[in-house]
């Protein structure tokens, strides 16, 4: 089984949320004031892995690895222009809350001035948006269907399936990438490749993997009421192969047996 490196509880919460909520991190975890592409955020140093949170946006703008190696890469400029912003500010975890008609668009996503963040203990942050209905307590891949996977879906060939956990790696990297859902649902999961280039193509030489838990056709939104929770962190296995991914599905499920 992969001993897993630091493990994130993010717990979700959506509409309804109005007393906010708390994410108690671990002990070994510590918490910094520090800026950002010029915005606030809280650093999250952890003994496998650095996780920058931004406070106004509610979400994660870069997850650096022990290798220096940042998994999310956000930059703000541009935020909101397709395809540029793919290599930019369409970047971040979790990317929770969109909508032309929605006045929290763009809460869960860093870049953007919808949420209200502060640490509210030693190793304890609270995220509420400003309007109080959300708060969050943030190559080759495989899911609970199988994997490894080099096949990259592309913006015209979108993957849709129901999928409980994904994991995301590359060939030069000792370590994947893995977020969970913690109960089974029967809502659509999709997964592809976005380029910054090219009106999305992925051809591109900059680009992101798009990859969204009760997110349909359309980027229909499908999660209603709270209580949803996820897990996202790192497991120490390049997952070259089957037996690899074997040995991280074991422990993503043991991983999900065991709430922190």
């Amino acid at each position: 089984m992969v001993k897993p490196a630091f493990v994130l509880p993010l717990l979700v919460v959506v509409a309804g949320a109005r007393a906010g909520a708390e994410a108690q991190l671990p002990a070994k975890v510590t918490v910094a004031e520090v800026d950002y592409e010029g915005r606030a955020h809280f650093r999250v140093t952890t003994p496998e892995a650095t996780w920058f949170y931004d406070r106004a946006g509610g979400g994660f703008s870069r997850l650096v690895d022990r290798d220096a190696r940042d998994w999310i890469s956000f930059h703000k400029e541009p935020l909101s222009k397709f395809p540029d912003s793919v290599g930019a500010g369409y970047r971040g975890i979790p990317n929770l809350v969109f909508g032309q008609d929605n006045p929290d668009a763009g809460a869960g996503h860093p870049g953007f001035d919808q949420c209200d963040s502060t640490l509210v203990a030693s190793n304890l942050i609270r995220t509420v948006s400003k309007s109080g209905r959300w708060s969050p307590a943030a190559h080759y891949w495989g899911t609970d269907q199988g994997g490894p996977n080099r096949e990259r879906p592309d913006i015209k060939h979108q993957h849709f399936d129901r999928w409980r956990w994904a994991y995301f790696g590359d060939e030069a990297s000792p370590r994947v990438l893995f977020i969970a859902q913690q109960e089974l649902d029967e809502l659509p999961d999709t997964l592809w490749y976005l380029g910054a280039e090219n009106g999305g193509a992925i051809t591109a030489t900059n680009g992101m993997i798009v990859f969204g838990l009760g997110r349909g056709s359309n980027t229909t939104a499908h999660f209603r009421g709270a209580g949803q929770e996820f897990v996202l962190g790192f497991l120490e296995d390049p997952a070259k192969d089957a037996a690899a991914h074997r040995r991280i599905a074991a422990t993503i499920h043991q991983t999900l047996s065991t709430k922190p």
